[in-house]
């Protein structure tokens, strides 16, 4: 199994309140010993912006069992994905209205007593950037919490709905060493932009990497049923070597880890994964 394999946090665990991607509730522990048992050796955590304070990963007193079961499954917890800046926007107001900047400030520093040293922050669906004067909103926004960031020795990937080019104009606007890219496969499809450019334009900028298949202008698929160029994709991981995130699609009918199962099997079959 390739080290550097990880899953999105919930994705082994049954769906909540029918949505793809969740916090998987109170089940979170079990995940665990299901990645482990697949040979997986890291979760990407996620946060919601609901009951966001509330979180395990944020509270004091579960951070040594979640040390404990760390260790006891041989895993690692490096990363998040922040669906909550996605839900709740700084730069609009979201489904669940604005995050306010003293709320971003707080949640950057409860990271700090955590393992995770990347966080991956959506600007795609609600989050996404749609015109200059969020943009300009966004840069003057994160301004003030760029200090924070940078003493927290946190890391930042923004995973953006731009073109390849647009994305290395828009990180140009960040201290190199804190603020990189998420490039994820199955958007770059949905969106028509081509995973080779993209990995070309901004390899030094890429931190970190999602698995996923979508049709062009439309959903999260099972792997090899998009139009993601998995070609390019097997270029593009000869010369990565960061963490790759397994964020695929559920499969009806297919418990969550023989679905997974069956993507690594698709990977390690088509030589995509090594």
């Amino acid at each position: 199994m390739n080290s550097n394999l990880g899953i999105m946090q919930g994705r082994l665990l049954p769906k909540i309140n029918q949505r793809i991607q969740a916090f998987p509730g109170g089940e979170w522990p079990k995940e665990f010993e299901l990645a482990n048992s697949l040979g997986i050796k890291h979760i990407e955590w996620t946060f919601d912006y609901e009951k966001l304070f509330k979180n395990p990963m944020l509270d004091y007193k579960l951070i040594n069992y979640i040390d404990y079961l760390i260790k006891k499954h041989d895993l690692n917890i490096t990363t998040a994905t922040c669906d909550n800046l996605m839900q709740a926007p700084i730069h609009k107001n979201g489904p669940n209205g604005a995050t306010s900047i003293e709320n971003l400030i707080k949640f950057v520093e409860n990271l700090r007593q955590t393992p995770i040293k990347l966080i991956i922050w959506p600007l795609v669906d609600d989050g996404s950037i749609i015109n200059k004067s969020e943009l300009r909103l966004f840069l003057k926004t994160m301004k003030t919490v760029i200090p924070v960031i940078e003493e927290s020795n946190l890391r930042v990937a923004f995973e953006t709905d731009f073109t390849p080019e647009k994305n290395n104009t828009f990180i140009s606007n960040f201290p190199p060493k804190f603020f990189g890219l998420n490039l994820d496969f199955g958007n770059s499809a949905c969106y028509g932009n081509s995973i080779s450019m993209e990995y070309e334009l901004n390899f030094s900028h890429i931190f970190n990497i999602h698995i996923k298949d979508r049709v062009r202008n439309g959903p999260t698929v099972p792997l090899g049923e998009g139009d993601v160029n998995w070609m390019e994709v097997t270029e593009v991981l000869k010369y990565y070597y960061g963490l790759k995130i397994l964020q695929c699609a559920r499969i009806s009918g297919l418990t969550e880890v023989n679905t997974i199962k069956k993507y690594i099997n698709f990977l390690q079959t088509n030589k995509i994964l090594v």
